[in-house]
């Protein structure tokens, strides 16, 4: 891994965690946020590493709008380091058992031969489908620079709270560019709160993603991951911080689609 690259990536999302605070601190009610950092180990045809750094930070705007704007880094070392940055944000309509929304993200990858620059865009919604389950949807466009393959993506998911601090999830997610290269991811996971009062949670998983139009290529990804919430809204367990903060992966696919760069 850059070590200089992967420092530069956890300055910047400090940087946007802090500002984010601050800009909140008018109405700290107003203001929920994440702090997540993740290692995985990716093995296709040979086996990988990747770490990554993402932070989220969601605004009140009216009684039922919120904003978020996420900022993040990745780099993945398989012999060859491969360098993300994205930079995405959405809006979100809160609704009785649920809320939906519109999401835009940016993706900067340098693959070692040249960078590639992503455009996605679409919409996503999440329903409270019991007191302890979530349904989540999302789909959307993929615009790739330099007359890059385009394409699309669409994804659900389910998460079960067995107890208010502990979260089992599954889902589902496609992607395909320009028709001619298509992966799905199929993941399991849990995330666990150590505690209320210092909200950091751990969680770990598995995914399988079928690259079908390389002869049904398989990718093993085992991860990990901490995460920091901040809630100003007084939630205090797991289930409470995610239905009412940040948006995490509901909005998008860029994890999957850094598998096809």
């Amino acid at each position: 891994m850059k070590l200089r690259s992967a420092i530069l990536g956890m300055a910047s999302v400090a940087a946007l965690t802090a500002f984010s605070a601050t800009a909140a601190m008018a109405d700290m009610s107003n203001f929920a946020g994440t702090l997540t950092g993740t290692y995985a180990n990716i093995d296709a045809t040979g086996s990988a590493d990747l770490w990554a750094v993402d932070g989220s930070g969601v605004f009140g705007l009216t009684d039922h709008l919120k904003g978020q704007l996420d900022l993040g880094y990745t780099t993945v070392d398989g012999g060859g380091s491969v360098d993300t940055w994205n930079i995405g944000g959405n809006l979100a309509w809160g609704l009785e058992q649920g809320r939906i929304g519109a999401a835009l993200g940016y993706n900067s990858t340098d693959t070692g031969f040249g960078t590639v620059h992503v455009t996605t865009y679409g919409g996503f919604g999440e329903w409270w489908a019991s007191d302890n389950i979530t349904v989540g949807v999302n789909g959307g466009g993929i615009a790739v620079s330099n007359g890059g393959p385009d394409g699309s993506y669409f994804g659900g998911g389910i998460t079960g709270y067995v107890m208010p601090n502990v979260a089992l999830n599954g889902s589902i997610d496609y992607i395909t560019l320009n028709s001619t290269v298509d992966a799905t991811d199929y993941t399991a996971s849990v995330e666990y709160l150590f505690s209320e009062e210092t909200p950091i949670s751990i969680s770990g998983g598995y995914t399988y993603t079928d690259v079908s139009s390389f002869g049904s290529t398989g990718i093993d990804t085992w991860f990990v991951k901490l995460r920091l919430y901040t809630n100003g809204d007084g939630a205090k367990t797991l289930k409470d911080r995610q239905r009412n903060g940040t948006l995490g992966t509901a909005a998008g696919q860029d994890s999957l689609l850094l598998k096809l760069l």
